[in-house]
């Protein structure tokens, strides 16, 4: 549990801005980064002085602060209760609320959030961008064609028309930026917007920002058999140098390869409004250890993680699907948490999770694919005129725990895995 009283007594300025205070608490408490989002979250949208400004929290008001967060945060309510009960601890007002969960008929005004960076108009030097004017009436930058500096300002306005859109590969290959700041006022970033500036190590988003990448067209499939380095270089931030990212909790959409081969990035949490990890997403980030997912996803698509360096994963009870190849090459996984809810796992999810000794398949699972934990290698033979082959075994370490009855007690002992009865 947050003593969030105990912080703000230690470190009474730390409420003097959103990234100071969550510095605090992340310093504080690692382990706790659905709780430490959430308290964050509270303390942006204004909920916070909601709470101040009363003596007693009563049921109505608990049940309102439920439903907003709810609304707008898609977070439910067995963790917004509780940050709910934190802050009003911290600033010593009492709870007299009966019920954790939100109220349908409650209504409440809607909510403003405080920009992270100038909110102010910025115009934009026409000399530097090359843009098209949308349906709409604003500007996408299709292109920039000024000189690289170390840090940039993305203006919000050009000649007098706003600017919503940066567009694909507007940025990519200015490898002298290091820093970029995005203006308040632009929604979307699409495919390959920075893909290969490789200095880049610091980005600013707008609290205003919806989507970051493009939205696949109804006929592309949802995945390709391609491996990642075969694929085309279209993700946002593919390829830079960025080491963490606050995301906007606005932010409702990630594009494939979004973050690909982002070797420095270690940590990331994604806003509840994300619904989809999405093809190759984290491919090939090294460095990333942790990652916060959010409370309502429902997928995570083929290769989203390959080859990263995370450490341990807890998959909320939401996601339904996890997609070929998904953790494939994740040698330092050691900890899987697969929550009931979940139903499909595909061929080679967790191959090469050499670092995995034990996971738990809930019995909500129907459907296991192949060589899901396969360990895989490559054999060179002495004469080099031949290839070599691949080798493939069932890693021998790994304890499957499954249920009585259910389909992954029937996978674990087809494929020759060592059981275990998770109901004990």
């Amino acid at each position: 549990m947050v003593d969030l009283k105990s912080i703000l007594r230690q470190h009474p300025k730390c409420l003097s801005s959103r990234a100071s205070f969550k510095a605090v608490l992340m310093d504080t408490y690692p382990d706790e980064k659905r709780t430490v989002n959430i308290l964050t979250i509270m303390f942006e949208c204004g909920l916070v002085q909601k709470i101040k400004s009363k003596s007693v929290l009563e049921d109505n008001d608990f049940r309102a602060m439920l439903l907003q967060l709810e609304n707008d945060y898609g977070i439910i309510s067995k963790y917004s209760g509780e940050s709910i009960r934190i802050w009003a601890d911290a600033l010593g007002v009492a709870v007299q609320a009966r019920s954790e969960q939100p109220s349908s008929p409650v209504t409440h005004e809607p909510i403003i959030h405080k920009p992270i960076i100038d909110s102010a108009v910025i115009e934009g030097c026409k000399s530097d961008y090359e843009t098209e004017v949308l349906k709409s009436g604003t500007l996408k930058i299709t292109r920039f064609i000024g000189f690289d500096e170390k840090e940039i300002t993305i203006p919000n306005q050009l000649g007098g028309k706003a600017i919503t859109v940066v567009g694909e590969s507007a940025f990519a290959k200015c490898t002298g930026i290091e820093k970029v700041m995005i203006q308040e006022g632009i929604t979307t970033i699409e495919n390959g917007a920075f893909f290969g500036c490789e200095s880049l190590k610091t980005v600013l988003l707008p609290t205003t920002l919806k989507w970051l990448g493009n939205k696949p067209k109804m006929s592309t499939p949802t995945y390709s058999w391609q491996s990642p380095t075969e694929m085309a270089h279209d993700g946002v931030f593919e390829g830079t140098a960025i080491r963490s990212i606050d995301l906007p909790i606005g932010l409702t959409f990630l594009g494939k390869k979004a973050f690909q081969s982002c070797q420095h990035l270690t940590h990331i949490d994604l806003p509840n409004g994300i619904k989809m990890i999405p093809e190759s997403c984290f491919s090939g980030c090294s460095a990333l250890k942790t990652i916060a997912l959010p409370d309502n996803l429902s997928a995570i698509r083929a290769f989203a993680f390959s080859n990263a360096g995370l450490e341990q994963i807890d998959i909320p009870p939401s996601c339904g699907e996890i997609e070929s190849k998904a953790f494939n090459g994740c040698e330092h996984l050691s900890q899987i948490l697969l929550h009931e809810g979940l139903t499909k796992i595909g061929d080679s999810a967790f191959e090469n999770c050499k670092g995995l000794c034990a996971i738990t398949i809930p019995k909500s699972v129907t459907e296991i694919g192949k060589q899901v934990f396969d360990i895989t290698g490559w054999y060179q033979p002495y004469d080099r005129r031949y290839n070599g082959w691949s080798t493939r075994e069932k890693s021998k370490d790994l304890i499957i725990s499954c249920y009585a009855g259910s389909y992954g007690l029937y996978y674990a002992r087809t494929e020759g895995y060592q059981i275990k009865n998770a109901a004990k």
